[in-house]
């Protein structure tokens, strides 16, 4: 009986770390093998910065933060965001002679 039971344990360690090892390899940080896919993680990664400041709808603070955000992923000299209207809400970036183009269209 004691044999039995010890044989148990044994059998029941190596299922559970056998279980645990398979854990660990199926939520280990996975390599990201392509320009491509570095990217996209990129692209994903600066977008949900922000997106907190959205989910109040777009006003003039939050576009403020957002374009902050846009201009890193973009990449670009300068990012502007404007409401349904038409109305500048906000400017971030150099170009700012631009921003009067922008102002009156």
């Amino acid at each position: 009986m004691v044999q039995f039971l010890t044989e148990r344990v044994v059998l029941g360690v190596i299922a559970t770390l056998a279980v645990l090892g398979l854990f660990v390899f199926l939520c280990r940080t996975r390599r990201v093998s392509t320009s491509v896919d570095e990217a996209q993680l990129d692209a994903i990664q600066r977008l949900s910065k922000a997106a907190p400041e959205l989910r109040g709808g777009l006003t003039e603070a939050s576009a403020d933060q957002t374009v902050k955000h846009l201009v890193e992923l973009l990449k670009c000299v300068a990012v502007g965001l404007s409401d349904a209207s038409g109305a500048l809400l906000s400017w971030d970036g150099q170009a700012n002679h631009h921003y009067q183009d922008l102002a009156d269209a």
